[in-house]
């Protein structure tokens, strides 16, 4: 499995199970990711992009909203979230970075 992923020239963090995140400090935008070995070029499949100005705990994607979407999408432990640090960056640059993800790749769960 790769360490990071780019996406829109944007570089992404090491890939970590939703099932073992840590929590994060740092304001960014994120992938919640489908592992999926037989989808292409690459095993994985973006499914819904987000933005938080830090991610405060374990677990906490387990009260997102769209957490009931994203494990219907796959099971918990082929999801996987991958962050793009945006350090000291205000409210409308990581919604600007979000908004140009989302028109680009339009994932199944940001409907």
């Amino acid at each position: 499995m790769s360490t990071c992923i780019v996406i829109k020239e944007l570089m992404f963090s090491l890939w970590v199970c939703i099932l073992e995140f840590k929590g994060y400090s740092d304001a960014g935008v994120y992938a919640i990711i489908e592992y999926d070995e037989k989808f292409g070029p690459y095993p994985y499949k973006v499914i819904h992009y987000g933005k938080a100005s830090n991610f405060p705990m374990p677990g906490f994607f387990t009260y997102h909203p769209k957490y009931h979407r994203w494990i219907r999408e796959a099971d918990p432990q082929d999801l996987f979230i991958s962050i793009y640090t945006m350090l000291k960056s205000s409210k409308q640059q990581r919604k600007a970075v979000l908004a140009d993800l989302l028109s680009s790749y339009k994932p199944v769960c940001n409907d």
